[in-house]
Parts: structure tokens; sequence; C-alpha cells
């Protein structure tokens, strides 16, 4: 019941009572305490628990992560340092993503699902995915009380006394009614007034509606752009893109942060599937120090071809250099990105291994990266983590899944999820069509699903503090 009926009514039904009684009698110190109007409770959320795999080792301290870094295993006869500064060393006529290549399309035919239409939104994105609260004040969460009333410590003697201190309590029971009909404003919620169509923040949490209905689970919003909403509505995902030198470095990052991005994953280098030559990314400097600058939070990924423990130490060696040598704080995981090298007939060096020996490879990576204190993960695409990798070899590391979803009429869709891959991920790349502001040509963009900043940093990973 609204609250101001429900202390006007309380008041009615003690003035008659009052006056049925035909005598003064005492009024309570309170009314009744009473809760204002509030929404579904907004500390519940999604449970990540199960989104979140256990990494069972403790972080290195900085000794002996100076020690693990200290790049001296040699590439190709090269120091690790000098290899990555080394420009001859960039061979990219088997880069594993050269998107110019007809025959390259890393594990994306294999992933591409054709799903029923999804309900897309027309609206543009909002400026950030994390959600803000609005303007209003929220209410506190404790009972709220009215002011004292009146009491009485004796009872009347005379009719005269009676009738005066009847009218008496009359009048202050009245005033009181009154008074508590029109409450101080910052005791009050604002009410829960969303848009038609529209963003909406409220009490710290963020929503979406959609025709007057609240958006929940996968949704695309304005295009190309994702996101997840819990059961409750609110919004608990991360707008994220991966980048590499096929989108250059002529990239306006101010831009990008404005379209609602919150996280880029940046390519640091690939192995070639033909060569087997360790590359480095020559745009991995300039748009990390780009994003980092513009407030983005940043991770990087290998394009490993490794058929060896030794070539996969190799190139997370490489990786974490370049990583230290940016001066960028890391606040996303540094993933191995293993999958079809997209090589003719399958005849990439990587593609040719047993499943076993690949998820040696993966490991072993994986295992390099955090015993140099940074947190590792594993990119690929649903149909690869299904079938040519162990994953329950591979469970202590989280996983970022590719499955590209479309509609019956060829659109992107996301509605039912990486439906492909039915184990634990933390990020969805749902496509490689995505359209960003500040950059020209088509992005892969993700739903990120956990938020890794705050976990990395209390964790003390990747020298984060």
């Amino acid at each position: 019941m609204n609250i101001r009926v429900q202390k006007a009514l309380t008041a009615l039904l003690i003035i008659v009572f009052t006056i049925t009684a035909g005598s003064c009698m005492a009024v309570p110190e309170h009314m009744a305490d009473a809760q204002f109007y509030r929404p579904s409770d907004s500390s519940a959320g999604t449970d990540t628990s199960a989104l979140t795999s256990d990494v069972s080792s403790v972080p290195a301290s900085s000794e002996s992560i100076s020690s693990e870094t200290s790049s001296q295993v040699l590439i190709q006869g090269e120091n690790v340092e000098d290899f990555i500064k080394d420009p001859n060393n960039q061979i990219a006529a088997d880069d594993p993503e050269d998107p110019l290549n007809p025959n390259n399309q890393p594990d994306r035919d294999q992933n591409e699902v054709i799903v029923p239409d999804d309900d897309d939104v027309v609206q543009e994105p909002p400026a950030s995915s994390q959600p803000s609260s609005s303007s209003g004040s929220p209410a506190s969460s404790q009972t709220q009380t009215s002011s004292d009333i009146v009491s009485s410590s004796s009872a009347p003697t005379s009719s005269n006394s009676v009738s005066s201190s009847v009218s008496s309590a009359i009048s202050s029971i009245i005033s009181s009614a009154i008074s508590s009909l029109l409450p101080p404003s910052s005791s009050v919620k604002p009410p829960f007034a969303p848009p038609e169509t529209g963003w909406y923040d409220y009490d710290g949490e963020r929503y979406y509606f959609s025709g007057g209905k609240m958006l929940t689970g996968y949704n695309l919003i304005g295009g190309t752009a994702g996101y997840h909403f819990n059961e409750e509505g609110h919004l608990d995902s991360f707008v994220g893109i991966d980048i590499s030198k096929w989108q250059g470095t002529n990239i306006d990052w101010n831009k990008v942060k404005a379209d609602g991005v919150d996280f880029v994953i940046v390519r640091a280098g690939l192995r070639g599937y033909e060569t087997g030559k360790p590359q480095t990314d020559a745009t991995f400097d300039p748009n990390v120090k780009g994003a980092a600058k513009a407030g983005l939070n940043c991770g990087a990924y290998f394009f490993s071809q490794a058929v060896t423990e030794q070539e996969a130490e190799e190139e997370a060696e490489i990786m974490l250099q370049m990583v230290k040598d940016s001066g960028v704080s890391f606040t996303y995981p540094l993933f191995i990105d293993y999958e079809w090298s997209g090589a003719p007939n399958s005849s990439g060096r990587g593609d040719k291994i047993s499943t076993a020996q690949r998820t040696k490879v993966v490991k072993a990576f994986c295992e390099k990266i955090k015993a140099a204190g940074y947190y590792p993960g594993i990119y690929s695409g649903a149909s690869w983590l299904n079938n040519q990798l162990d994953m329950t070899q591979l469970s202590a590391y989280d996983v970022w899944v590719a499955q590209y979803n479309k509609s019956s009429g060829g659109s992107i869709a996301v509605s039912s999820g990486p439906s492909q891959y039915k184990k634990p991920y933390k990020i969805w790349q749902y496509t490689s069509e995505g359209k960003i502001s500040g950059i020209s040509n088509n992005v892969d963009r993700n739903i990120g699903l956990f938020d890794y900043p705050t976990y990395l940093k209390q964790n003390g990973y990747n020298n984060l503090k």
C-alpha cells in the first residue's frame, strides 16, 4: 500500500476510535515503521563464480617476476628483447590473421551458427556499458519512521478536560498525518520510471528497455553492440574489441572510448603457419599506449602456431617482454590464440599436430605466463575448444570463446549466446563485422562477463597494485 495512504488511514482510525470511546487515549509515540518502495534488490547479480576458473598458484613476488621475465630464452639465436626490436623479423607472408588471404578465416566458418532472428533494438549504444547511478537520491535501506506525535501521562478528570484532550489529540493527529504526507525529499527514492525505449540508470544499476520491456540475457543494441543483462535486468557485462595490424594505428582511441568500449585486447605477435618464424606485431606498442591513455582496459594475445612446448614458451617470452616494454598496466589477461591456421588444406603447422600435443603446447604457454606473475587465458573457436583441445587438462585457465551467430537473414545475432560451447567462459567474441567509431575497418567485438580489472588488482596479477 502507498505509504501516504497508509498513514492517512491510520490517523483516521485513531480519530474514530478516540471519539467512540469518549475518553482521551494515550497516543503512540511513533507511527508504525514503513519501508519505502524499492525495486528488486539491486545487490543481486549474475553469479560469476561459475564463470571463474581457479588459478591455483599465487602470483610470484616482484623479485621472482623479474627473474622469470629476464628474456634469457633465445629466439632463432637472438635474445628476446633484441628480437623484438629487429625489424627484419617482421615477416607477414604467412600471418594467420591476414584478411586479404582468401583461405584465411581462422575457425570462423566452423563457428558460424544460424540462429533464430533476434529482436534487435535500433538504438545507439551508451557512452559506457558499466553501470552508473542516476541523478536521484536512493532511499536508505533502513526502514523510515515518522516524527513524534503526542504523549499523555495521565487520564482526564472532567468532561471539559476530556473534550479538550480529545480536541488536542485530534488536532495533533491530523497535523502529524498531514505532515507525514509530505516527507523530506531526501528520504524518498524517486519512482522507478524507465523510458519506453532506451537506457535507464537507477539505484546504481543500468537497464535497457525496448517497447516498455526490460531486457535480460544477451541482446544486440545499435546494430553491432552486444550486451548481457542478468535476470533482474541489470547490465552485467563489458564491451570489448580485439585488434591487430589489420586495423592499423590510425585509431582515434578517444572516439573508441566514447562509443562505449570498455576493454581492448591487442595482438602482440604471431608465429607463421608455414615458416614457423615468430613475428611481432608492429602496431602493438602504439595501440596499447593509445588505448590506455584514453582510459581503456588492455589485454594482449599471441597467435600461436607452436608445435612444441619450447616454442610455446618462446612465444610467451616474446609477449611478456613486449608487455613490459610498453609501460602499460594490463588489466586483462594475456591470451594464447590457438585455432585453425587458415592455411590451404589444413596444412598449417599447428593444424597437423595431435590434440594431446596441442594441449601440451597451450598449457606450456599459460604456465609460462603465470610463472611470470601475469594472468593467462585461452582464446579459440567453439569447435576447436570442443574437438582440438583437451579442455579437461586446461580447466585452470580462463576461456575467451569465438562463435559467430547469424540470423536467417544474415545479420549478427546474439540472443542464443555461444550455444556450441557448454563449458565456462568469461569473454565471448560474437562477430568479426563490428563497427566502432574511431576505427575505419571492421573489428572483432566481444562481450566481457567478468570484472578482470578488479579481480587482477585484488589478487596481485600483472604487477597491478
